[in-house]
């Protein structure tokens, strides 16, 4: 196990949430529910909601960036926060908002893990990713947006 990972898994308390937002569209970031601000206040409630209430690490908003690349502002600045050791779990509203395209969400995914940090997302919660239903739920999920992309 690398350095990092061992100190992000040795952080005790509360689990430290870094909110990670994103949309490809001007239409999107100020409409509905995949806005920029229902985003947030969604992943706000979640992580309110958990045992506790998370402390919210950061704030990553990606606007106008598109879902099918891993190469975003705020996600390379989440990844830096999170490779530093200040970030325990990313949520986000859905795997959608992760990811449009299955291999840059697989490598999202492996990224995450090999930090040791988890991924929540709001609408289906949290999924093991060491687990075989675990796994094969994300694997769905990303098959789903990919296809609604499109």
């Amino acid at each position: 196990m690398n350095r990092r990972k061992q100190a992000c898994l040795a952080h005790e308390g509360p689990t430290r949430a870094a909110l990670y937002i994103r949309v490809s569209s001007e239409e999107q970031a100020a409409e509905g529910t995949t806005s920029l601000d229902d985003q947030e206040r969604r992943s706000r409630e979640y992580v309110k909601r958990q045992a506790g209430g998370w402390p919210v690490a950061g704030v990553y908003r990606d606007e106008g960036v598109s879902g099918t690349t891993a190469d975003r502002p705020a996600w390379n600045r989440l990844m830096a926060d999170a490779q530093a050791g200040q970030v325990d779990a990313v949520v986000c509203l859905n795997m959608s908002r992760l990811a449009r395209d299955e291999l840059v969400g697989f490598l999202m995914m492996h990224d995450l893990k090999q930090l040791g940090v988890a991924l929540d997302l709001t609408d289906t919660g949290r999924t093991d990713p060491d687990d075989d239903m675990g796994s094969m739920t994300r694997s769905l999920h990303l098959a789903f947006a990919a296809w609604q992309r499109r």
